[in-house]
């Protein structure tokens, strides 16, 4: 009672403003994306082993101790298990239940069971300083390679990538696509809010692909639209999905940028497999309603 009169204190509040402000909300987050989510899933379906190897990779390289920690925790020995505690198995429970909830439920990400790492992460721990492990040099030489790729990858690596896919790094190319205010500037079939706050522009709108009828209709109550797509089939998509009274009169291609040394050929399989994404900018059409129609 006392834990769930702390969450309601601290949560309620912005949740009773929230629902003040969009009648809307309660229905569509708190009763579709929570509970219709977890029991009759409709996005990110996945099998109930999903997250096992999340944790896996997650967890690396403590990783590597799992199958002696394994034991740690299952043997009857009684030199082992006097070294485990009662707050081991307060997090492993902790830990578990939330990897257990999220199991079940029939939509899972990958980052649903972040709670889990730093209690999982906590046991890990606590087997190493309490296993012959911590006498070996293995422990130390394995901590300083990870630590090594972590510093480059999140130094070097990272910042690269995010600075390769950002859309902001194609901005300059764009620029004169957004300066007319009277122009109004569309986000399909997902929101790119990077283009907004480097553009200066707090107008645009968005509509998802099963909102393209209502897309449509926008475009044809407008002269000219800007339309920033935000997938790599989308410009096709829209194209099928065009009337007679609607043409597309210019268009910019915003995908991957080639990378050094890399042909044609071999870029077209890294753009694939990293993906022109589905939340970045691939493509900018303009879209204009034809003079010759009402």
């Amino acid at each position: 009672m006392v834990f769930a009169a702390m969450v309601l204190a601290i949560a309620g509040p912005w949740y009773a403003a929230i629902c003040y402000r969009l009648p809307g909300f309660a229905q569509y987050f708190l009763w579709k994306h929570n509970v219709v989510r977890f029991v009759t899933p409709f996005d990110h379906q996945r099998p109930i082993w999903f997250y096992g190897p999340v944790l896996l990779a997650g967890l690396m390289p403590g990783s590597l101790l799992a199958i002696g920690f394994l034991r740690f925790l299952f043997t009857e020995d009684n030199s082992v298990a006097q070294r485990r505690c009662p707050a081991l198995g307060f997090i492993l429970l902790a830990a578990g239940w939330c990897v257990l909830f999220f199991s079940v439920s029939g939509s899972k990400l990958p980052t649903y069971i972040l709670p889990a790492f730093p209690a999982l992460a906590l046991a890990l721990g606590y087997y190493l300083a309490h296993s012959r492990w911590q006498q070996t040099i293995w422990p130390k030489a394995i901590a300083g390679v990870a630590f090594a790729i972590l510093f480059v990858g999140h130094n070097i690596a990272l910042p690269w990538y995010a600075g390769y896919r950002a859309p902001s790094g194609r901005l300059a190319e764009l620029g004169n696509y957004f300066t007319d205010r009277q122009i109004p500037v569309v986000c399909y079939p997902r929101s790119c809010d990077s283009v907004a706050f480097y553009v200066g522009r707090d107008d645009l709108s968005n509509y998802r692909s099963k909102q393209t009828h209502l897309l449509v209709y926008f475009l044809l109550r407008q002269p000219r639209t800007v339309v920033l797509l935000t997938h790599r089939h989308s410009l096709e998509g829209l194209r099928h999905a065009l009337p007679p009274e609607l043409r597309v009169v210019d268009e910019k291609h915003l995908g991957l940028r080639a990378l050094p040394g890399l042909s044609e050929a071999l870029m077209e399989k890294v753009a694939w497999w990293m993906g022109e994404t589905s939340l970045g900018l691939c493509d900018l059409a303009v879209i204009e309603r034809r003079d010759e129609y009402p």
